[in-house]
């Protein structure tokens, strides 16, 4: 029995409108990456036209069916070596004459065994790929499933995905150099779901996007990096994943979906695709700045509340502030540090970790641990949504949150160990802003605009970070509702899934 698998990413430098010259160097990179023992092999995103077309008239001659002599000669390829291929194309619907961004799978039969058709589409040529799409397929060492390359930037993609018990996820990708690195993104996919995940990149330039830095990358249920690899020539990446027992690891991925709370979910199915500005929809506060501190204090550290005053003075800003302190306090005792700080203050219960209060101008809100609903609330400029950090681990939440107009979003946890941080901090993807304290740090994470890397602030026990956040710059969300809300909200896998 097979103690590993291997895996090749075809990293091509591929040009934009020239199908012939990209179908002759695909093909033999992958022929290489079969004859060199790969047992699956992943391609980047529509390599056979390129990328970046504004019309449906610019990329008409460069789409192909299914039954086309392009899909045939990578079906033969897949067949003659025996391999799985996942292969990207502008794809045309045979029925309706549609346009799509799609993966096909193409299995050792010769066959599609699986096809996906992107969701996040190209929308000046491309129609938008459906729910329930017929995206992954069993072999012998897993599932494997399809996603292309931003909509790994939708959390709740990649999470339908783990709900589908995939083990390997392929992800064709054109993701350009400079702005959010997809090495960080990827990797925290891959913990968030507990899944491998292998995206294939490419090289060279295309009309607008320079991909000479480009990574493609490979990383495992746990977060390890098999792969990050970059390169302006052309490459085939092989990788080994291992096996045991002749099967891909399952057990993370298991173990990060029984903590799901489906019950509270349900905001996911709001359809606010045509919503810019949310604002007033949900009757949001003026915009405005705001300060976040966040305060470490373990529960040996001996310090009073002037004591926590004080330190949270220093610096002080003249915006409103939250203070977040990861030492439980008392009702009582919140009240008298935000009376006096003329702060709001969020923290644990003492007693009870998992209930979480905050305070602000004298009143005391709860957030008991077994609410169904998350909790939001408006203070000064900013609504805030209040979570468990283990609650917010999973990117329901933070989607749920999101589409009820939260501008930020306060967490707490006992602990939580550097997986849990770097999955914590791509939530800002969602378009909310970020403050969580734990007993041994603090974190505040705020998405820039446009694909910039979001901004991270951290700090460990017994230290103080901040951020400042203007809150007008949150209220616009990228916010999808092509998802598959039966799986997401019931938990439950399709019929036919292990």
């Amino acid at each position: 029995m097979a103690d590993s698998l291997t895996i090749a990413l075809v990293h091509a430098r591929l040009s934009r409108d020239k199908f012939q010259e990209n179908l002759q160097t695909l093909l033999e990179l992958n022929k290489n990456a079969a004859e060199s023992g790969a047992k699956v092999i992943v391609n980047t995103e529509t390599g056979l036209s390129g990328y970046g077309f504004d019309s449906r008239p610019e990329i008409s001659h460069l789409v192909r069916e299914e039954n086309s002599s392009a899909v045939k000669a990578f079906a033969a390829l897949a067949k003659d070596y025996q391999v799985y291929l996942a292969l990207g194309l502008a794809e045309k619907d045979a029925d309706t004459g549609l346009y799509f961004n799609s993966v096909l799978l193409l299995g050792p039969e010769g066959e599609i065994v699986a096809r996906h058709r992107k969701i996040s589409a190209e929308s000046k040529w491309a129609a938008a790929g459906g729910p329930g799409q017929a995206d992954y397929c069993d072999t012998s060492w897993g599932r494997v499933g399809l996603l292309i390359c931003s909509e790994s930037y939708f959390s709740i993609l990649p999470r339908t995905m783990a709900l589908k018990d995939i083990d390997l996820l392929l992800l064709p990708a054109n993701w350009p150099n400079g702005g959010i690195d997809t090495r960080v993104l990827w990797q925290a996919r891959a913990l968030e779901n507990g899944f491998f995940l292998a995206g294939c990149n490419r090289a060279g330039k295309d009309r607008k996007l320079d991909f000479q830095e480009a990574y493609s990358c490979v990383f495992g249920p746990d977060g390890k990096e098999y792969l990050a690899r970059a390169s302006s020539e052309s490459k085939v990446y092989l990788v080994d994943l291992p096996l045991y027992q002749g099967k891909l690891d399952q057990g993370i991925r298991k173990q990060r979906l029984k903590t799901r709370r489906p019950e509270a979910y349900h905001y996911l199915a709001a359809d606010l695709s045509s919503i810019g500005d949310l604002s007033g929809l949900f009757n949001l506060p003026d915009p405005g700045g705001l300060t976040v501190r966040c305060l470490s204090l373990s529960e040996k550290q001996d310090i009073s509340l002037s004591d926590i005053k004080e330190r949270l003075e220093v610096n002080a800003s003249n915006l409103p502030e939250i203070w977040l302190l990861s030492r439980g306090l008392s009702p009582a005792d919140l009240k008298n540090l935000s009376v006096s700080s003329g702060k709001a203050v969020f923290c644990p219960d003492p007693d009870s970790p998992d209930k979480l209060w905050f305070a602000s101008e004298g009143e005391c809100l709860g957030l008991d641990p077994d609410r169904a609903e998350p909790l939001v609330l408006d203070y000064g400029p900013a609504r805030l949504g209040l979570a468990r950090g283990e609650d917010l681990l999973h990117p329901e939440m933070a989607e749920c949150f999101a589409k009820r107009g939260c501008d930020l979003v306060l967490a707490s946890s006992r602990d939580l160990a550097d997986w849990q941080l770097k999955v914590l901090e791509v939530k800002c993807l969602d378009k909310i802003a970020l403050a969580c304290v734990h007993s041994k740090g603090g974190l505040i994470c705020n998405m820039q605009q446009g694909h910039a890397p979001w901004l991270v602030e951290r700090t460990c026990d017994g230290e103080i970070c901040s951020l400042e956040l203007d809150t007008s710059r949150l209220r616009v969300k990228n916010l999808h509702s092509n998802w598959e809300f039966g799986l997401l909200l019931q938990g439950a896998l399709r019929k036919g899934a292990k």
